[in-house]
């Protein structure tokens, strides 16, 4: 029981990691998403 509390707890702190990531990965391409719309309407104001 006790080493696969040990497991869980493990893949819990895993899945917390990847969920991270993910949250960050998302954030990284809406900033991308931004800054392309944004410099495309200057260009378009152009």
């Amino acid at each position: 029981m006790r080493k696969l509390e040990i497991l869980i707890r493990n893949m819990k702190k895993h899945f917390d990691q990847i969920k991270l990531l993910s949250i960050v990965k998302v954030a990284c391409v809406v900033l991308v998403a931004v800054i392309f719309l944004a410099c495309g309407k200057k260009d378009l104001v152009r």
